[in-house]
Parts: structure tokens; C-alpha cells; sequence
């Protein structure tokens, strides 16, 4: 939300309508009803999130054996976070196929959303701890 200070007691805000008026108002209003952020469970093992993030995945393969089990898309040697510096450095999800021509869009858009599940961990485990 833009604002202007007219003087040192009273500033303006920009409402929708493109005028200006003196009450901030919530540009986002219905975000915080929509996004209720969940409490982490910080002791799930690790290797229980990126399993689970995997069986998530239709292109993300982890194998102990390539790669020495870093995440990558299945049947290359490409990890899951080159495709997403890719992603960074090129700027869209087209452009990184561009600089990996032996992949699909999809399957980056699936490296992208397995990154989303291992971070956000979306599986609840039993609480161990009584509250």
C-alpha cells in the first residue's frame, strides 16, 4: 500500500479506487483467514520427509546409489536443486528446460513442488509430547 505524508500529523493512504484517503487499510484481508500457517513438528527425521515428499512426486527419484541419494529427476543425473537455481537464474520454468533441453516443463514444476513438500512437511505425525 503506497502512502503520502501531507504534513507531519496526517498521512494518506491509496485505496482501491485509486483516491486517497486517511485509513490504512488491509490490502490483504482475506489472506490471514485463508493461510492458517500449521505448527512444525521439528522432530520428524529428515529422511521421513523426503520419503514422503517423493511418494509426492510423479518425476523425483532418490536413490542411495546415484547421486549419492540427492534428490534429482528420475532417470538423470540433474538434482532437484539445479533445476530450481535454473529456475532462479533463467527466470521462468520455460527457460530452465531451455538450459535443460532433456527435460519436460512438468517435470520441473515437479522439482519445484517436491522442494514445497520437503519444506513445508505436509503429513502430521503423532505428537509424542502431552500437552
Amino acid at each position: 500500500m503506497t502512502s503520502l505524508n501531507c504534513n507531519n500529523d496526517r498521512r494518506l493512504y491509496w485505496n482501491s479506487k485509486n483516491t486517497l484517503d486517511d485509513s490504512p487499510k488491509d490490502p490483504w484481508p482475506e489472506y490471514d483467514q485463508l493461510i492458517q500457517p500449521a505448527t512444525k513438528n521439528f522432530s520428524v527425521p529428515f529422511s521421513s520427509v523426503l520419503d514422503n515428499a517423493k511418494q509426492l512426486s510423479l518425476f523425483v527419484d532418490i536413490d542411495p546409489d546415484v547421486l549419492g541419494g540427492t534428490p534429482r529427476i528420475g532417470g538423470t543425473r540433474i538434482p532437484v536443486h539445479m533445476v530450481l537455481s535454473a529456475v532462479e537464474e533463467y527466470g521462468s520454468i520455460s527457460e530452465a528446460v531451455r538450459a535443460y533441453r532433456s527435460l519436460t516443463e512438468d517435470q520441473v514444476r515437479d522439482a519445484i513442488k517436491f522442494s514445497i513438500n520437503v519444506l513445508e512437511c505436509p503429513f502430521e505425525y503423532a505428537s509424542t509430547n502431552s500437552d
